[in-house]
């Protein structure tokens, strides 16, 4: 998270993935981010011509927000995401819980940038295991994220089930997922 802190642009960049659904003016942002107005006006004026942030005059200020239909902004706040839970050290914490882990895949919202600031974070862990195995590590993600975390653990013969019934979870995750650890879903 050093690189979207280290420059202006990453750092403005970076807020507005962190409040899909905020809106602020260039002061306030400058403020906020301990940042020079010129440099915020600057990156902000460049992302709205890029259509990452859409910008809305009303009176003598500019107010910007994420374009959060834009792909170039879902793709970033996944990737916002995956460096989120990279620093976090999930793939860590969870194979220190459980060594013989398969696979760990975020999907949902948070795979495919149409989260918001309330959006539950859905992790799917193929493991020999039960879930209670990762209560621990998974307690001080969501406190150290600040997410509600939804973790659903199956053992590889019941994901397979799933594929075979078509089931939602597994439509769900293996149409739209990032391989976080392991092996492939499908």
């Amino acid at each position: 998270m050093e690189l979207f802190e280290k420059y202006a642009d990453l750092a403005l960049l970076a807020h507005f993935l962190r409040n899909p659904s905020g809106q602020f003016y260039v002061k306030e942002l400058a403020r906020k981010l301990g940042l020079s107005q010129s440099s915020v006006s600057v990156a902000s004026r460049k992302f709205e011509r890029d259509g990452i942030l859409h910008g809305e005059k009303k009176g003598l200020a500019k107010f910007y927000r994420l374009n959060n239909e834009a792909p170039l902004s879902r793709a970033f706040k996944v990737l916002y995401t995956v460096a989120r839970l990279h620093d976090a050290g999930l793939v860590k914490r969870f194979l220190e819980a459980d060594g013989s882990i398969i696979s760990i895949v975020l999907y949902g919202s948070h795979a495919s940038g149409t989260h918001y600031e309330r959006s539950d974070l859905n992790l799917l862990v193929l493991s020999q295991r039960e879930k209670e195995v990762f209560t621990k590590p998974l307690g001080e993600l969501e406190g150290k994220l600040g997410l509600r975390i939804r973790l659903e653990v199956l053992k590889l013969g019941r994901w397979k089930e799933l594929a075979k019934a078509d089931d939602s979870l597994y439509r769900e995750a293996s149409a739209n997922h990032v391989l976080l650890f392991g092996s492939s879903l499908v």
